[in-house]
C-alpha cells in the first residue's frame, strides 16, 4: 500500500532522513515514533509530497510518487493531518469538510460558487462527532474539536492511506480520550499511519512501530517487542539513570513553592492541583511528553499565565517584599507581586503567630504575623504569595515514580528518585499533575 526505499531528506548540512526504509501493508495500524527531532513529521512531508526527497523513493499502491506535488498524492489516496489547525477559521465547521471535499474530487474550479452540505459531508460530521456544531464557525471551536474537525477533511476525501501527525498534542484528559477512540473506531480497511509522543497509546493503536532516532530507523516490529527494546528505552530516558542511595543531600531553604496550582486557556484546564517545592541551589527537571503542561507551569510560575486556582510563593535573593523603585521609575505591572501582596511567613511554613493551615493559609494580621514595620529588615526572608484563586485547603499524597507511559517499568527502576533519594524529585508526567 505505502512503501520507502531509502528516503534520504537534507535541509542544507542538516540530515533529517537518512536512509529510512517502511513497508506498509493495507489496512495495517503503524505508528512512527521517536523523541523530538527524530525526523517523523519530515518523513510524514516527503511521503505527501509536501517536501522532495534528498535521495530515495515513496510509492503509493505501486505508484512512484517521489517528488510528486501533493495535491496530486491526496487525490491518488493519500489523506493527512497537521500538528496544527489548517482549517479555514472564518468558515463554518461543515464548509470547511466541504471543501475538502471539492479539492479531492479535483473541482476547484467551482470553488467560487456557493457551497452545499452533501450527503458525504453530513456522514463525516457524525463520524467524528461533530454533527451538532456543524454551523459553528470554526474558529469558536476548542482546541480538541479543531483536531476533530482536522480528521473530518481528511476523511471526506475517502483516503485509502491516511497520516495523523501527533493528532493527541495539547489535548486535555477528556479530549484525548474521544479523539483517541475515534481514531481507534477508524475503518479497519483503512491504511494508518500515527505520528504521537503518547506512547501508551501509540503502542496501544499500532499493529507494527517504527521507531526513527536522528533520521534513521533503529527499531521496527510489534508494540510488545518494541516496549521492551533497550535501545528504545534508552533513547527516552537515557542510560546511567541508577541513583545512587547513599550520596549525600544537601539542601538550602525553600525559594520557590506551588500550592493547589491550576492553570490552563479558556475554559481547557492543563494543570491541576500541582504541588511543588524547590530549594536554593537545587535543580529540578520537568519530565513529561508532548502536551503535558511542563511549559504552562513555567508560565503559570513566572506570572504568564493567569492561574485558576492556587498560589505560587517565592522567596527571591533579597526576600519580599522588592524595594520600591526609585522616584519617576515605573513599579511593577498589573499582577506583579507587590507589598500589598506579601504576607509573612517563616521559613518552616509556619506564620509567626501560630502557623499556617494545612494549604499554607496566609496570616494577614500585622504585628507578630503580618508585615514588617517600613523600613525595617524583617528578621528572616519573607515569601511573596502571588495569589489567584485560592487552594482546596488539602495535601494530595505524592504519587510513587513511574517510568515514561508505555515502556516497560521493569527496566526503569530507579529513573525517577523519589523523594530523599540522592536530591531526587518525584515530580510525575501524567495530566499535568505532579
Amino acid at each position: 500500500m505505502l512503501r520507502v526505499e531509502q528516503v534520504s531528506k537534507a535541509f542544507g548540512g542538516l540530515l533529517a532522513l537518512a536512509g529510512v526504509s517502511l513497508e506498509v501493508t493495507p489496512g495495517e495500524r503503524r505508528a512512527v515514533i521517536g523523541p523530538n527531532g527524530a525526523g517523523k513529521s519530515t518523513l510524514f512531508k516527503v511521503m505527501a509530497g509536501e517536501l522532495r526527497p534528498s535521495q530515495g523513493r515513496v510509492f503509493l499502491q505501486g505508484r512512484e510518487v517521489s517528488g510528486m506535488p501533493q495535491e496530486r498524492v491526496a487525490r491518488l489516496g493519500l489523506g493527512r493531518t497537521f500538528q496544527r489547525s489548517n482549517a479555514f477559521p472564518e468558515l463554518l465547521v461543515w464548509e470547511n469538510v466541504a471543501l475538502a471535499q471539492k479539492a479531492a474530487q479535483g473541482q476547484s474550479a467551482t470553488l467560487g460558487q456557493p457551497l452545499r452540505p452533501e450527503p458525504g459531508v453530513q456522514r463525516v460530521l457524525e463520524q467524528v462527532g461533530l454533527a451538532e456544531r456543524a454551523h459553528v464557525v470554526a474558529s469558536q471551536l476548542s482546541h480538541g474539536e479543531k483536531r476533530q474537525l482536522e480528521i473530518a477533511m481528511a476523511l471526506v476525501q475517502n483516503p485509502s492511506v491516511l497520516l495523523l501527525d501527533e493528532p493527541l498534542a495539547g489535548l486535555s484528559g477528556a479530549e484525548r480520550e474521544r479523539i483517541g477512540e475515534l481514531i481507534l473506531g477508524l475503518d479497519p480497511q483503512m491504511t494508518v499511519l500515527l505520528v504521537e509522543h503518547d506512547l501508551e497509546y501509540a503502542l496501544r493503536f499500532a499493529q507494527r512501530v517504527t521507531v526513527l532516532h536522528y533520521g534513521q530507523v533503529i527499531a521496527e516490529g510489534r508494540p510488545e517487542a518494541i516496549r521492551q527494546n533497550p535501545q528504545v528505552q534508552e533513547i527516552y530516558v537515557g542510560a546511567g539513570w541508577a541513583v545512587e542511595t547513599g550520596a549525600a543531600t544537601t539542601q538550602g531553604p525553600e525559594v520557590l513553592r506551588s500550592e493547589g496550582l491550576c492553570a490552563g486557556y479558556g475554559a481547557m484546564q492543563v494543570l491541576s492541583e500541582v504541588r511543588l517545592e524547590v530549594a536554593q541551589g537545587e535543580v529540578v527537571a520537568l519530565l513529561g511528553r508532548n502536551g503535558m503542561g511542563k511549559t504552562t507551569l513555567l508560565s503559570a510560575l513566572m506570572g504568564l499565565l493567569p492561574l485558576q486556582e492556587g498560589e505560587v510563593f517565592f522567596s527571591g535573593p533579597g526576600g519580599w517584599p522588592p524595594a520600591p523603585p526609585p522616584p519617576g521609575r515605573a513599579g511593577p505591572g498589573p499582577g506583579a507581586p507587590g507589598p500589598a501582596d506579601v504576607r509573612r511567613v517563616e521559613r518552616g511554613g509556619r506564620a509567626a503567630d501560630g502557623g499556617l493551615g494545612s494549604a499554607g493559609a496566609l496570616d494577614g494580621g500585622a504585628g507578630a504575623g503580618g508585615l514588617s514595620e517600613a523600613g525595617r529588615a524583617p528578621p528572616e526572608p519573607l515569601e511573596g504569595p502571588f495569589r489567584r484563586g485560592a487552594a482546596d485547603g488539602s495535601h494530595r499524597p505524592r504519587p510513587a515514580a513511574q517510568p515514561p507511559a508505555g515502556l516497560d517499568g521493569r527496566a526503569h527502576r530507579g529513573a525517577l528518585a523519589p523523594d530523599g533519594a540522592a536530591g531526587g524529585r518525584d515530580y510525575t508526567h501524567a495530566q499535568g499533575r505532579r
